[in-house]
């Protein structure tokens, strides 16, 4: 039984699933935030209610973009999968997103043909839908062109999000704090996300925390590191169970099936999530720590 290896297994699958490359000496923890780097980024589908600001309303599309930009539309409300309109640079090795690590914003190409190259995505379009998320709703802030300087650091995604949304927002609100300084030029917020500092962002009269987790000194997701950690003492505490409790568990494994006398305890993971799996008897647990 070792379940920082079966872990570090579970890791590599996923890596493999996804395409990415890992290689030795990666420690665990690397091979963790790698996976869960690109985890983190795809969209869940789910059906959402769309929310359309003002901006989104008035802007007027080019006639090649407005079936993709309906076919998002339709997937999102529907909960059909968007992910293959996400930048390709979900399955690019250790590929940071600062726009949504910082503002937890994605950004979608509004194309409705397969990408010849990889027919995962669909074809790259010139401009691109911001969008924020949550099991429920799809708030659409607004469409860019992907050429602008310093596109995903525009902090009037932010903005129009506090102007018409504000309860989005509120969650993420400083209470009884105020910073003195107010940060709007998107250059300036590129440097300081490259930089690995996480920004407290005014807007307005509020001030709010990052609503994507922030970056680490690393330029790389505290989100993704929090969850790595979470799920490297998820390992320990569960192996810790088991060693604890094995008298019992083998006695609950032998009420059933009487004639095993060898155990191999797995750590494994489903769609569900996580559990402990005996394989000599072919039992399930669920995690206890």
């Amino acid at each position: 039984m070792d379940f920082q290896k079966d872990l570090r297994e579970i890791a590599e699958n996923m890596l493999d699933y996804y395409g990415l490359k890992h290689t030795p000496p990666e420690t665990t923890e690397d091979k963790l935030h790698r996976w869960l780097n690109t985890q983190f980024k795809l969209i869940e589908p789910l059906p959402r209610k769309l929310f359309f600001s003002k901006k989104i309303q008035n802007h007027s599309l080019p006639a090649d973009l407005i079936d993709g930009y309906d076919l998002v539309k339709a997937k999102l409300t529907n909960g059909v999968d968007v992910n293959g309109h996400l930048s390709k640079s979900i399955f690019y090795n250790d590929k940071p997103d600062y726009l949504f690590y910082d503002w937890g914003i994605y950004h979608l190409h509004l194309s409705k043909e397969q990408d010849s190259k990889n027919r995962f995505f669909l074809k790259r379009t010139d401009e691109l839908l911001f969008l924020y998320l949550n099991k429920a709703n799809a708030y659409l802030i607004d469409i860019r062109p992907h050429n602008e300087d310093y596109v995903f650091a525009q902090k009037e995604l932010l903005q129009i999000i506090h102007e018409e949304w504000i309860e989005v927002l509120e969650p993420f609100k400083l209470k009884g704090m105020m910073v003195a300084q107010e940060i709007n030029n998107a250059e300036d917020i590129h440097k300081l996300r490259d930089a690995g500092v996480l920004v407290v962002h005014k807007v307005g009269n509020d001030s709010y925390m990052p609503m994507g987790g922030g970056l680490s000194t690393a330029a790389t997701s505290i989100n993704v590191t929090t969850e790595s950690d979470r799920l490297t003492i998820m390992a320990r505490n569960a192996e810790k169970w088991i060693n604890e409790n094995i008298i019992d568990v083998k006695r609950q494994i032998n009420l059933v099936k009487p004639e095993i006398v060898d155990f191999d305890f797995k750590l494994l993971m489903n769609d569900k999530g996580f559990f402990i799996y005996e394989i000599n008897s072919k039992t399930a647990f669920n995690l206890k720590y």
